[in-house]
């Protein structure tokens, strides 16, 4: 049947009668195992239960975590673990000889990348990524290109999120279970049910059972509009202007502005679509917080982007949510890190356009594709064809990855440990299970070893110890402990500021 959550009903089948195609016949319950973990599917992280028999993933279950997905799963949540068994997965390291990408030794590539990378000017180097694993990844992805490297330009997004400031350090930031006692819910950004499936189902939920009014703005229809109070459509682009007409609330807009007054209010603020730039949303979040008893939650899609951000894998955000021009911060971090780059660097797009201009020559693609998620597809091939070196780490060849010189095989779902952030802040433990495939790697191991070839330490030596070190180096997660996320409440996640910050 035509549905997001069909697999749902697989795993509440109270006899076991209904069973999804890729489990059936792979193995019977008793000869499973599992662990914990969270989907980085999108930045909502809904808790899951990560099956295996035989080193192989078989099945992901939804676990019942109160705070985010009550169980629930999307199909893309519950089926996405088939990528992983994939024939077309890359194990080995693979560098680009005559044209064509080759398998080398780890020592071989390791060694190419570190020359290489070592031989430019810092500020003539850019990464890109870090969204997509753990946030001891991009921790990792951070130190080494502000620490080893010595380039400010980093950036976790491709032009189609918001802010990094205001994502991560928004005024009365509101909970996923704030949505169980909201009178009032405002939904101006993505269609939920297309990027957010699981929060859609909590929104859903809100208005049908526990009789909150929702209040949807939005160029196009949505798959909440069925059961919307009060729904708003405008012109793609003119979102600025309807803004200003709700905020006077006149004329069409004085019933919705009723229905906005009766708090509490959560509004869920993100982007409607590529035609709306970033500063509506902000400038959204002002008007909703100026309602009654009001929280807001940014909305932005990418699997681990908050967490990345947090980590400093933003052009003015060193990890923390430490401004760059943070004196005080940025003095902190120099010294557990050592010295790093000056003032704020370029964003994705000024990456991409620098290196089709030959400013920047060089480019680290940490699980990003900008060819083929950039808005604009064409300034990032060109951006690659034009760069002198590129480097990708990556599970496939990706459209941006096929231009790489080098690429280092990283290990995935299941595969690693570590720790994820999503929309509302809140820290959760992810678990691994089984062995990487082949050669693959977790992202932290290989950006250590990188770092120790260009003669730079940045003292990598397990996933746990890079959380301990951003417990330490990073103001707002001080406190939060790996056993504090595996034992007690913690295993429903703690929400930043960590309990020391």
């Amino acid at each position: 049947f035509a549905s997001y959550f069909s697999g749902n009903t697989v795993q509440i089948c109270p006899v076991g009668a209904l069973t999804a195609k890729p489990y059936r016949f792979k193995a019977r319950p008793w000869d499973i195992d599992g662990v914990e973990s969270v989907s980085l599917v999108d930045a909502v992280h809904s808790k899951i239960s990560v099956q295996t028999s035989h080193n192989e993933i078989i099945r992901i279950y939804g676990v019942d975590n109160d705070a985010t997905n009550h169980g629930w799963l999307s199909d893309k949540d519950r089926f996405v673990h088939n990528h992983v068994q994939s024939a077309d997965r890359i194990t080995t390291p693979m560098v680009k000889e005559n044209g064509e990408l080759r398998e080398a030794s780890w020592a071989e590539a390791i060694g190419l990348v570190s020359e290489r990378l070592a031989s430019y000017d810092a500020t003539a180097v850019a990464g890109i990524g870090g969204a997509r694993s753990t946030n001891e990844d991009a921790y990792a992805f951070s130190k080494f290109m502000r620490s080893a490297v010595g380039t400010p330009h980093l950036d976790a997004q491709l032009a189609d999120g918001l802010d990094p400031a205001f994502a991560t350090s928004v005024v009365s930031r509101a909970e996923i279970n704030d949505l169980e006692t909201a009178k009032t819910i405002l939904l101006w950004g993505p269609d939920l049910k297309e990027e957010l499936p699981v929060l859609y189902l909590r929104v859903r939920r809100a208005a049908t059972e526990l009789g909150a009014n929702l209040v949807i703005v939005h160029p196009y229809r949505t798959g909440l509009d069925d059961v919307a109070a009060e729904t708003i459509r405008y012109k793609p682009g003119t979102g600025p202007d309807v803004l200003r007409k709700l905020t006077a609330g006149e004329g069409e807009f004085e019933n919705v502005r009723a229905i906005l007054s009766e708090g509490p209010v959560v509004a869920l603020v993100g982007r409607t679509g590529l035609t709306e730039v970033p500063d509506t949303a902000e400038a959204v979040a002002a008007f909703a917080l100026e309602l009654p008893d009001t929280k807001v939650l940014p909305l932005m899609r990418r699997g681990n982007v908050y967490g990345a951000l947090d980590m400093g894998v933003a052009p003015a955000l060193l990890p923390g949510r430490v401004a760059i021009d943070d004196a005080d911060g940025r003095a902190a971090l120099e010294a557990a890190w050592g010295p790093i780059p000056d003032g704020p660097g370029l964003n994705s797009t000024g990456i991409l356009h620098s290196l089709a201009e030959g400013q920047l020559r060089a480019l680290v693609l940490n699980g990003a594709d900008p060819v083929r998620d950039h808005p604009i597809p064409s300034m990032a091939k060109a951006a690659l064809e034009t760069a002198e070196f590129v480097v990708a780490f990556e599970m496939f060849i990706s459209d941006s990855g096929a231009h790489a010189d080098v690429v280092f095989p990283v290990a995935g779902l299941g595969e690693v440990e570590g720790t994820a952030t999503n929309l509302e802040g809140r820290i959760q433990k992810m678990n691994r299970i089984i062995t990487p495939a082949g050669a693959s790697r977790p992202v932290w191991s290989i950006m250590n070893d990188l770092a120790l070839a260009m003669g730079s330490d940045i003292g990598l030596t397990s996933a746990e110890a890079v959380s301990v070190e951003i417990s330490a180096a990073a103001p707002a997660y001080a406190g939060v402990t790996w056993d504090a996320l595996t034992w007690g409440a913690g295993r429903e996640g703690i929400v930043l500021p960590g309990p020391e910050g």
